[in-house]
């Protein structure tokens, strides 16, 4: 079902977030599938509409860096480049905390983890916490760029948020439509490798 990201279409995207669904909403660079970290069969949900297997893992959206450092060890240099170019298109994959029981697939020693710059994500992060999330498509297609293709793709049974607001007084905030770089960090903060290159090319 598609909806506003004005107050109403994003209290519906939180209060299902909330209730366990799976929803799509849009971040600066894709639209995202997202489930609540403290939803195990909503998370298992996104594998299966994603047809992706679990040895690829899906990142955590996080409203701040704080809410970032309660579920990665981020220092060193990992940490200056979030304080950098966070929110933005950065995905940070970190060595994980030990307290942290969250099966997101891949290595369960790591997590990767993003602060999005996008006004609806912002919102919906602030009020739900951090979130599983992955781009809007099936495993090795291309991510959708507006509502109507991910509620097409989905169906219409799960929240989509539209760009813009139902009443149309603002105007929408444009994905990029590439995904954003993706490096690997080790436990001193020092980037390893680059897992995904994006249009960031970080440089500190």
């Amino acid at each position: 079902m598609l909806v506003g990201s004005d107050e109403s279409g994003t209290t519906a995207a939180v209060d299902a977030l909330r209730a366990g669904k799976v929803v799509a909403f849009p971040t600066e660079t894709v639209f995202a599938l997202a489930a609540s970290v403290n939803e195990p069969a909503a998370i298992d949900e996104i594998f299966r509409r994603k047809a992706r297997g679990k040895d690829v893992p899906l990142p955590v959206l996080c409203a701040t860096l704080d809410q970032a450092d309660a579920l990665a060890v981020i220092t060193g240099r990992a940490r200056r480049l979030a304080e950098q170019y966070w929110p933005g298109p950065l995905t940070l994959v970190c060595p994980r905390r030990r307290d942290i029981a969250l099966d997101v697939g891949g290595d369960p020693a790591t997590i990767g983890v993003r602060v999005p710059n996008h006004p609806v994500a912002a919102t919906i992060l602030a009020r739900v916490g951090p979130l599983v999330a992955t781009s809007a498509n099936l495993h090795s297609e291309e991510p959708c760029e507006r509502a109507q293709d991910a509620e097409a793709l989905f169906g219409a049974s799960m929240i989509v948020v539209r760009e813009e607001p139902d009443s149309g007084t603002a105007s929408a905030t444009p994905a990029s439509g590439t995904s954003s770089t993706v490096l690997a960090v080790d436990d001193r903060g020092e980037v390893t490798a680059i897992l995904r290159q994006g249009d960031l090319f970080p440089s500190s």
